[in-house]
Order: structure tokens, then sequence, then C-alpha cells
């Protein structure tokens, strides 16, 4: 929970060092950063036919702006897209809001329906989204149980995110997503 204390509006509180904010008060973001959530939004071929992957797919020229846009629902993310699957990982506050941000991202981009996705699109939070982008890295999801191009294709997608903003690796809200794929990918 987000500490507010009083504090004079002429500068610094002298405790924290912080300025405060409008009305006198001082939120101590990294506490209000300690209750993100990590969130995955995704789909993948044993959840949805080739056809619907095709529509939500992301290739390596459209991901700049896609990860720009995406930036634009949410804080910040990473997207994963390959033939089998494509995954979006944010970090979040509510992990209700973010889910329906990225599903709402990812029908405007590729303009598509409202719900489109819908009966094919899964959402993990947390440690199973975290357990699920190893199982992915380690290819445990892929098609052929094992291979290897995935921890590529999650390396590429970690740079392609940090390429477009630069500010996402000083933003604390991205700094468990970051941790979670530095491990994978080191």
């Amino acid at each position: 929970m987000a500490q507010i204390s009083s504090s004079s509006a002429e500068g610094p509180d002298v405790l924290s060092g912080r300025t405060p904010l409008a009305g006198s008060e001082i939120i101590d973001a990294r506490d209000a950063d300690r209750n993100a959530r990590f969130v995955l939004v995704g789909l993948n071929h044993r959840s949805a036919p080739m056809g619907v992957r095709q529509r939500l797919s992301f290739s390596k020229d459209m991901l700049p702006e896609a990860i720009r846009r995406l930036r634009a629902e949410v804080s910040g993310g990473v997207i994963l897209s390959s033939c089998s699957r494509t995954e979006v990982y944010t970090m979040g506050h509510s992990p209700e809001h973010s889910a329906s941000r990225i599903k709402e991202f990812l029908y405007r981009f590729h303009g598509l329906a409202h719900g489109f996705a819908e009966p094919y699109l899964y959402i993990r939070t947390d440690d199973d989204a975290a357990s699920h982008l190893f199982d992915v890295a380690a290819g445990l999801e892929s098609v052929v149980p094992g291979e290897w191009q995935i921890l590529d294709q999650v390396r590429q997608a970690l740079k392609s995110a940090a390429n477009q903003a630069q500010d996402l690796l000083a933003t604390s809200e991205s700094v468990p997503l970051l941790l979670v794929a530095n491990i994978i990918v080191c």
C-alpha cells in the first residue's frame, strides 16, 4: 500500500528528501511499485487455430510501432510473437485492467472486432506468468518440445522493447519483468 505523509509544500520532505505532490502529500512510489503485478495475455498453438494466431501476430517490422502503441495502453511491456504464439507481458497494479488494455490493444492494432479472440486468449499473472515465460524460453511450450529457437525469440522480444523505450529500464514498475527476462536470456 502506498504510504502518504504530510509535508510542507515549500520543498523536499526532511526525512525522505522527496518533493511533495500537489496537496502537500508524498506518495512513496517504491511502496506503490511493490504492488505491481506481472501480467501475461496471449494465445498459442494449443489455445488457438492457425488462422486466429496469424491475425494476432506481429512481424519483426511491426514491433517498434506495436510497442509504441502498447505503451499508450499500459506502462510498458514485451511482445513475444512467433508463428505459434503471440504473448504480451506487462506489469500493472490491476491484472484485470492490464489484461483488458492489452486485449484492446491487440484488437485495435490488428483492426479486429472487440472480442474476436476472446475464446482463445489466456491470461496469467504473477508466479503463473513468470513460470509460463520460463517454460516458453526452455522450449517446453513449443510445438516441438525442447526446440531452441524460442530462446532467441524471447531475447529479441526483450531487446525490441528495450530499444523502443529506453526509459522502460528506468521504470521501477518494470524491474520484475526485466529481472525475469534477464534470468531467461542470460
